[in-house]
Formats: C-alpha cells, structure tokens, sequence
C-alpha cells in the first residue's frame, strides 16, 4: 500500500503592538495560503501597522484591548 504524502506548510505566528494606543494583536503568515496586497489598521485607533504584497496571507487577531480614557 503506498504511503501518502503531507505538504506542511510554514506558519509564522508573532505578537504586534499598536505603537499609539497600545491595542495587542496575534499576527500569522501562511506561506500555503494565496495573500492580496493591502494594509492592516489598528482596529481601536486606525494607526497604520503594516502593508504587505500578495505573498504570504497574512491575518491579524486583535488579543489585548487597550483600556478606553474617558476625559
């Protein structure tokens, strides 16, 4: 019986922080996955926190709300 054979593919997770209000984030490349150029803005802030090209996929996770102030 032949083996079947599994393409495992790279994924890179790392942990980004919004330099202006300090919102947490879960960032993942999928090398596997087709990507399309764009931007990622702070979800809280709309701080601009990368742009990236069609390769890898890339997908952010917002972790860490940063706590509101209220003048």
């Amino acid at each position: 019986m032949p083996r079947s054979r599994r393409i495992v593919s790279a994924m890179l997770k790392s942990d980004v922080q919004c330099p202006r209000c300090e919102a947490g984030y879960r960032r993942i490349e999928v090398d596997s996955l087709p990507g399309q150029p764009g931007e990622f803005r702070c979800l809280v802030c709309n701080e601009l926190l990368e742009r990236y090209s069609e390769k890898p996929y890339v997908a952010y996770r917002l972790t860490v709300q940063p706590e509101k102030v209220f003048g």
